[in-house]
């Protein structure tokens, strides 16, 4: 009995020493890596002008500070019909603020939130409440919107414009991909497969940004500069 709990507790021992290995080995990498990346400023620049435009956005839409403000959306600020085209509010979503996040709908999604106009305000009340929590916002039902649902993209990128805590990678398989490397998927909550989409997002996003703060290469960086460490270090976005 006694040699099955020494081969018990000498196992335990070997999986905490490969887990730390595994962690101090992936602190260098990112380390190593950080200091590497965007010698040039390439990017600082692209995300400091994107964090211009971004007050700009918040300025045109204030629904954090003014909630009530959202009754003043318009179907033409979603998407116009004569011509058609996609309205102000989801051309800054897409397109002004892509630096931030990337996202490629179909323009009949933005038509559709102009027909669900009063259903798309609730959401974005949903979107900007304090009160709820980053799963709360993602799990709210914007599947009620065809196009919006799935891994509810446009629901991220929203959220992310009014949530400077947010680390602004919405595809679910590409913050999976980051954390299986920096801390092993192995390590994943053993509920992880019953979670919500926004809980998943929620534990992900938080993991990673704790990855962020453990590197002190990284731990000043903001969240959309992290992002594009990720996406052009590991995924080879240029």
């Amino acid at each position: 009995m006694s040699n099955k709990r020494s081969e018990a507790r000498l196992l335990k021992i070997l999986s905490l020493h490969i887990n730390c290995t595994h962690a101090g080995r992936i602190h260098i990498s990112i380390s190593q890596k950080a200091k590497e990346f965007d010698k040039r400023g390439k990017y600082r620049r692209k995300v400091d002008d994107a964090l211009e435009l971004l007050k700009q956005f918040r300025r045109n839409y204030p629904f954090k500070e003014s909630p009530e403000s959202i009754d003043s959306l318009t179907i033409d600020d979603l998407f116009k019909e004569s011509p058609p085209k996609v309205g102000n509010f989801f051309w800054w979503i897409e397109y002004k603020l892509k630096p931030l996040g990337y996202l490629s709908i179909y323009s009949n999604v933005y038509r559709n939130a102009r027909n669900q106009l009063e259903e798309f305000k609730a959401l974005l009340y949903v979107a900007v409440d304090d009160e709820k929590t980053l799963a709360e916002k993602v799990d709210a039902p914007w599947e009620r919107i065809s196009g919006m649902g799935g891994d509810k993209h446009v629901a991220k990128k929203i959220i992310s414009c009014y949530d400077d805590n947010v680390l602004p990678v919405f595809r679910t398989s590409d913050l999976e991909y980051f954390f299986d490397l920096f801390e092993g998927k192995e390590n994943l909550p053993s509920n992880y497969d019953s979670m919500s989409l926004g809980e998943k997002f929620q534990f992900l996003n938080q993991a990673l940004l704790d990855a962020k703060e453990r590197v002190s290469a990284t731990r000043k960086w903001d969240n959309v500069y992290f992002m594009w460490f990720l996406y052009v270090t590991y995924k080879g976005l240029s």
